[in-house]
């Protein structure tokens, strides 16, 4: 392992591939914004939750990667901790822990999205999604009874409409979550242009590969800002 392949980063979840070093943990040398990202093919796109490009404890939580409860898809799943029955229903881009994952697009057009999760109470079942930097306002409140009986695909939400976000331009995108409720853990994510209001099936279709990115500008991030007030 020569040190100019790698890089040092903060991080606060404990994972099978991290190696820890008095606090940090050594990741391959990869920016935030693509070095790698996953591949959207034919209006679909599919990620572990354990898998994101960046993981940011804020407020004193962090999505940490768990294997305790069963059926899950992957390596594990991420779960928002401590759980201290914290609900940031608002200012969640700036309050509350977040993971991106990095998308390169082909096709553009509205996606609706798919998160499969589980929860231990209904002060436990919920998140929010974002592009880019943003937090439309059709992507918040992610939630379904549906989580409480074990992990389940849902894309309702609270304002009773599916969740979605259009991306306009191909190329590379960053995909967020933001915890709303602590305790919720996150499985699975699938981004779909398809209308289709069936779940996916199990633990649904398999992760989209990840792919080299050869145009390495990244894309343009706004600083985070105050999600809007209900």
């Amino acid at each position: 392992m020569r040190i100019d392949d790698h890089h040092l980063r903060v991080m606060k979840i404990a994972h099978p591939s991290l190696l820890i070093i008095a606090g940090l943990s050594l990741w391959p040398l990869q920016p935030a914004w693509a070095a790698q990202a996953f591949q959207e093919s034919g209006g679909q796109v599919v990620m572990e939750a354990e898998h994101p490009d960046a993981n940011i404890p804020r407020s004193s939580k962090t999505w940490t990667f768990e294997t305790t409860t069963a059926g899950f898809s992957g390596d594990g799943y991420l779960t928002a901790l401590p759980n201290t029955g914290t609900n940031n229903d608002t200012g969640y881009t700036t309050k509350s822990p977040e993971v991106q994952y990095n998308v390169v697009f082909a096709t553009t057009g509205t996606y609706y999205i798919w998160v499969r999760g589980t929860a231990a109470t209904t002060s436990d079942d919920s998140i929010h999604a974002g592009l880019d930097g943003t937090a439309p306002s059709t992507a918040d409140r992610i939630n379904s009874s549906v989580f409480l009986t074990g992990f389940n695909w849902t894309r309702d939400t609270s304002d009773a409409s599916p969740a979605r976000f259009t991306v306009s331009t191909p190329g590379v995108h960053v995909i967020q979550f933001w915890m709303r409720e602590d305790g919720f853990k996150v499985d699975k994510i699938l981004l779909t242009t398809s209308t289709t209001t069936t779940p996916p099936a199990g633990v649904g279709p398999p992760e989209s590969p990840r792919v080299n990115v050869s145009d390495t500008t990244p894309p343009t991030v706004p600083a985070p800002r105050k999600s809007p007030s209900r």
